[in-house]
């Protein structure tokens, strides 16, 4: 089904909302005041909202330019998906829809401005990620999953990536056999592939398709999960690395706010910030926001690999103390390893759920957490706020979920101080916040 549709504000996840017959369409490729014909992708009569895509923009927004990775375009694959948007113009898209967010789900009025990071300007958006992963077609190729849809598309260009994975040629080459592909391009100058097989794989032949990769100079790993014996019970398996060239981790070199220049092991994939100035642009503003004293008792949250870690334990200094959480057991020897001579407060790193692993009620001063996308939850912010730090730094990639949290938290007693947000995600529908919260003198019953 086509039709012509006048667009309105934008929505979350790259669309924008028009309606039709009283009914809300998600259009995709559309901008704010256009008018376009679009082809109705979901329209189920007893659906609440419908899902469209632009075919042809019939009045056109004075943001659009032209379309700097066509095939992240309509039918085409996801991850850019305001690449044909002004990239001032996106950041203020992305501000509305905080605001939006926080209106709508916490109830709560807001004023933010999305920053740039240094340097994207002059790239008009492109080649900033250092981590990405792909999927793999049929017959090899690198490629991507089209905008919600598990159908694989080829890859023949990597316009976000930095120059040192774009450089590598992984649009060229074949992967035989797998079904995966991830790749980390580090401040150092290190870069990792990792490869990933079904069970049963890598074949001879499949691994002998990895020399032209393994001649770049780049450290290529292969990971496989292994057979399931017959009779086994069902249970996860875990998969089995095999380093073929360099080694299986890379090096992240970032300047700290008050404690200078330190590196940072990330294992096999694990995670890291993706934008190239995002590791030293997130720590400083996190120093500032979380304002840590000598003697402060901290709790970093979903802390991976000791990014804020390191710098939140020199400024409580030697009287203080420092409790650091994560789930990944891999991040956690990353961790470890990455404190290694940090100077200041002890770190107490514990493995496991953030709920089950905070410390007892009123025994916070500061805590700082930057949780996955589906944020943490009303129980962990509860939990966070019975230990009653003064002051609560909040990173968050997703605006909806960091909306409902500042409304958990905000029945618990804090107010928002600031937030503040960065385009650390160029030319796609994501944005980085930075909420600051206080805890309130006098605050309302708890429930």
């Amino acid at each position: 089904m086509e039709m012509t549709l006048d667009i309105g504000a934008p929505a979350a996840g790259g669309t924008c909302v028009a309606r039709h017959d009283g009914r809300v369409v998600f259009v995709s490729g559309a901008l704010p005041g256009e008018r376009v014909r679009v082809r109705i992708d979901d329209a189920d009569p007893s659906a609440k909202f419908w899902r469209a895509s632009t075919l042809e923009v019939v009045r056109q927004s004075p943001d659009r330019v032209p379309d700097r990775w066509p095939e992240a375009g309509p039918d085409g694959v996801g991850g850019a998906e305001l690449a044909h948007m002004d990239l001032a113009a996106s950041r203020r898209l992305k501000g509305d829809v905080i605001v939006e967010q926080f209106r709508r789900l916490a109830h709560l009025d807001v004023d933010v401005e999305v920053e740039a990071a240094d340097g994207d300007g002059a790239r008009d958006g492109l080649g900033w990620r250092t981590r990405m992963q792909f999927a793999v077609t049929p017959d090899g190729r690198l490629g991507a999953m089209a905008a919600r849809s598990h159908d694989v598309r080829p890859l023949n260009a990597l316009p976000l990536a930095v120059p040192a994975i774009a450089d590598l040629g992984l649009t060229d080459m074949r992967f035989g056999g797998a079904v995966g592909v991830e790749v980390a391009a580090s401040s150092t100058g290190d870069r990792l592939v990792i490869v990933r097989y079904p069970a049963g794989r890598p074949s001879a032949a499949d691994t002998r398709a990895l020399k032209p990769l393994i001649a770049t100079g780049a450290s290529v790993v292969q990971m496989a999960k292994p057979p399931r014996p017959a009779g086994a019970k069902r249970k996860k398996m875990p998969a089995r690395a095999t380093v073929l060239s360099g080694a299986d981790h890379v090096t992240e070199r970032v300047e700290l706010p008050d404690v200078g220049t330190r590196d940072f092991r990330v294992t096999l994939g694990g995670f890291w910030q993706v934008h190239r100035a995002a590791p030293a642009l997130l720590a400083r503003h996190v120093a500032r926001a979380a304002g840590v004293r000598p003697g402060d008792r901290v709790a970093d949250l979903y802390c991976g690999a000791g990014l804020f870690t390191v710098g939140l334990a020199h400024a409580a200094g030697p009287d203080g103390s420092v409790v650091a959480i994560e789930g990944d057991s891999g991040a956690v020897a990353d961790l470890t390893h990455n404190l290694g001579d940090a100077d200041g407060a002890p770190v107490d790193v514990r493995r496991g759920p953030v709920a089950g692993k905070l410390p007892g009620e009123k025994t916070l001063d500061v805590a700082v957490l930057d949780p996955p996308r589906a944020g943490a939850g009303r129980d962990v912010v509860r939990r966070i706020a019975a230990c009653r730090p003064r002051t609560i730094a909040y990173v968050s990639c997703d605006p909806a979920t960091l909306a409902r949290d500042c409304r958990y938290f905000a029945d618990e007693g804090y107010r928002i101080e600031q937030v503040r947000a960065f385009d650390l995600f160029p030319l796609t529908a994501h944005v980085e916040s930075l909420v600051t919260l206080r805890v309130l003198a006098n605050p309302p019953e708890m429930r």
